[in-house]
């Protein structure tokens, strides 16, 4: 039986174009080497609309070096068509995952398939977990699922490029904080990013933070536009609903369907896990002043998701940690370039997990860079 794969990127891993233009100029790209059409990234409250109204921008091809491996590499080891799902990592991932829905109904009709195997690159598991959520129990198109560098529960990274406007999710187009932070604070879906796990941002005085409550804020990040960073907020807490989220939690996923589910998380690598929030900053002028390098400011991780992001579903799904080596550049963001990574993905698309022949689980390599996270 035919089972294609699809690919869903990570934020920033698919170029975005502005269609209205004679040429469909390329708006956001890797290698971007034009910036002065960037401010048409700007969106409005209303996130499907522009602020520009001569820009309507949309989804071009997906970055090259970070995936054209990992596609060839499964196309040539399972025998089986990649299908590639890029979209406007601007926005939230649950307008996105309904696009992914469409996506795959068209696939279905189109293959004359059943199932599909899906591998989620960073925000792309975000997305995927909002889709496998609209499913509403009926998992009948899911064969394997592996979720690749997903911060489940946000990252701090996020939240530096909100509040600094550098340093961020690695946006190496914008040539000065202030330019970043106004265009970052009207993406949806980088407020989803921000960190949401325990312990994640708190008050120096131990009291408790509440990151849906903008007064607990740092006081100028609203200063561009209150109005939008009121709407952000609001976004923001409706997608974490706790009786609702727009993510599922991959719990209450049945036993027999995640058994083929697997959480691939980057390791060995220092990471923001911490924000301590003083009254205010060092210069008097704002409050709740995020101090985002204190002495235990840093955990483990791929270097923009920490472990307590990661690592969540370590008791009920199989998650595996790759670890750092000293030739990795931006592991996250070319974390499925990695050899270690493609060969374990592969091995599990193909039910390849029997043990080695000394006995030691299907994962593991000469080294010991694959790691099983442990169970608690």
């Amino acid at each position: 039986m035919s089972i294609p794969t699809i690919l869903i990127p990570g934020i920033q891993g698919t170029k975005l174009l502005n269609t209205n233009t004679l040429d469909f100029d390329t708006i956001w790209s890797m290698i971007q080497s034009r910036y002065e059409t960037i401010y048409d990234l700007l969106l409005k409250q209303d996130s499907r609309f522009e602020v520009n109204p001569k820009s309507i921008i949309e989804r071009g091809d997906v970055e090259d070096v970070a995936y054209r491996e990992i596609v060839h590499v499964l196309e040539r080891k399972t025998k089986q068509p990649v299908y590639i799902f890029g979209y406007d990592w601007r926005q939230s991932s649950l307008d996105t995952a309904k696009r992914l829905a469409n996506f795959v109904e068209y696939l279905k009709e189109k293959l004359s398939v059943k199932k599909f195997n899906f591998i989620a690159h960073s925000m792309g598991g975000m997305v995927l977990g909002s889709y496998l959520k609209t499913l509403q129990g009926n998992y009948d198109s899911i064969e394997h699922v592996i979720f690749a560098v997903t911060p489940f529960r946000g990252s701090i990274q996020a939240l530096i490029s909100l509040t600094m406007g550098e340093g961020g999710i690695r946006y190496p187009m914008f040539n000065s904080s202030d330019e970043f932070r106004k265009i970052a604070r009207t993406f949806p879906s980088v407020f989803e990013l921000c960190p949401t796990y325990q312990n994640a941002v708190i008050f120096e005085d131990g009291a408790n933070f509440n990151i849906f409550n903008p007064d607990h804020w740092q006081s100028n990040i609203g200063d561009d536009d209150w109005g939008m960073f009121l709407n952000r907020i609001s976004h923001m807490k409706a997608f974490y609903d706790r009786q609702n989220p727009t993510m599922i939690n991959l719990r209450e996923i049945p036993l027999e369907v995640r058994n083929r589910f697997l959480i691939l998380m980057g390791i060995g690598v220092k990471t923001k896990n911490k924000v301590i929030v003083q009254p205010e900053s060092p210069d008097g002028r704002v409050k709740n002043f995020f101090n985002f390098d204190s002495i235990d400011s840093e955990g483990d991780g791929d270097g923009v998701v920490p472990f307590e992001s990661a690592s969540i579903y370590k008791n009920d799904i199989l998650t595996l940690g790759i670890k750092k080596k000293w030739t990795d550049f931006s592991f996250h963001a070319l974390f499925l370039h990695d050899g270690r990574v493609q060969s374990t993905i592969t091995r599990f698309l193909l039910n390849q997990t029997s043990e080695h022949f000394n006995g030691s689980p299907w994962w593991t390599v000469v080294d010991d860079s694959v790691t099983l996270i442990p169970i608690e």
